[in-house]
């Protein structure tokens, strides 16, 4: 996929097997509702206000620190990612 995209080399799949609900569980996501009524749920989870940015450090090194624990995943790497860039867009 996207093999003749200038961005290829740079692209990373992101898997969950056997998908992305399960490994949030497995990573101790604590879900109050089930089925699709739980994707609801992802911003309270992902939240995207910046003003929760030094709680959410804190809480998504926990997070990644559980998924680098579970083997049917590689979204660490992405959080981790995540993590390190928002660490460079604070010392600008």
């Amino acid at each position: 996929m996207f093999k003749k995209h200038w961005t290829y080399e740079y692209i990373v799949p992101i898997w969950n097997s056997p998908n992305l609900e399960e490994v949030l569980v497995q990573a101790r996501i604590p879900f109050k509702k089930r089925g699709e009524a739980r994707k609801s749920e992802y911003i309270k989870l992902f939240p995207t206000n910046g003003k929760y940015a030094e709680s959410e450090k804190v809480e998504l090194e926990v997070f990644k620190n559980n998924l680098m624990k579970i083997r049917d995943t590689n979204m660490s790497d992405f959080i981790d990612f995540c993590l390190k860039s928002a660490v460079l867009l604070t010392i600008k």
